[in-house]
Order: structure tokens, then sequence, then C-alpha cells
């Protein structure tokens, strides 16, 4: 099994049943519904309307990479209060569930989305100067093949963001 097949259960929604499970082997046991069915919901990130309140991110438990994620990033530890279980995970005795030589961290979705956009935000002001370059060079005694138009060149230069 590799990380990305673990899937997560979103226990807001989920009936564990507490007395079978048992966390630190990774048994997890559900209750069923009426109709025989287990009561367990995965996680739905393609969902808006059931959007779970963070991002939670599988990371190599090594101090650097930790300090980094924890500081750097913003992420804290998921631990047995929040409402995430990972299947086939276990729960150490540290406090933090655990897969192999990884550890499951968490940071607010809010903080995640304003970060992915300022990346996105960096990429694009990167692309569009790599676009003057590429002008720049193309340019011949004021002809140009077209890949950016001197009125984006310009527009670029100025500060204005296209």
């Amino acid at each position: 099994m590799n990380l990305t097949h673990i899937k997560m259960i979103d226990l807001t929604r989920s009936k564990l049943d507490t007395e079978n499970s048992d966390y630190e082997k990774g048994v997890y046991v559900f209750k069923k519904d009426a109709k025989g069915k287990e009561i367990k919901h995965e996680i739905d990130l393609t969902d808006k309307s059931r959007l779970p309140a963070h991002k939670v991110q599988w990371v190599g438990n090594y101090p650097d990479m930790i300090n980094d994620w924890q500081y750097g990033l913003g992420y804290s530890f998921v631990t047995k209060a929040d409402p995430y279980l990972p299947l086939g995970a276990t729960f150490g005795a540290d406090g933090h569930w655990r897969f192999k030589d990884a550890v499951l961290m968490k940071v607010p979705i809010a903080t995640y989305i304003e970060r992915r956009l300022e990346s996105i935000k960096i990429a694009e002001k990167q692309s569009m100067s790599n676009k003057v370059r590429a002008f720049d060079a193309s340019c011949v005694e004021g002809e140009f093949d077209g890949r950016l138009t001197k009125r984006q060149r310009e527009e670029y230069l100025s500060g204005v963001v296209l």
C-alpha cells in the first residue's frame, strides 16, 4: 500500500464503533445502518458542500521536514480528537497518526487556499516575464513572431497585471 491509496474517513458523518475498534493496531469497525451497510463516509475534496475544515497531508517523519511544515507552512499534527481517520494507518504512542515513515498533519483549508493562490500568482508572473524575454529575443528590427504583442509587453513592463 502507498500513501495515495489511504482513504481518509470523515468522522463527523461516519459512525465508528469505538468498543470494537483498536487505534493502535489499525483496526476500525463502523456501525451499520438498517440495511446492514457500514456508516462510513470518505472525505471528498471535489464536493464543495462537504469540504473538511482542514487540508490533511502525509509528511515524512524527519525533524527538519516536520519543522518546515509546522513553522514554515503552519501545519499541525492530526490527533485522535480530530474528525479524520486514515484507514490503514496506526496511532502511535506519541499521539500522531503514522504510516511507515510518515505522519499525518493538517492546516486550515482557508490558509491552504490562500497559500495556493499566492503560489499561482507567482507562477503566472514568472510565466509572463518568460514571455517578455521570448518577445525581446524574437524581435528583429520591429518584427516579432506573435507570441506576445507590443501592448502586452508594455502593460507588463508598466506593472499592469494581465
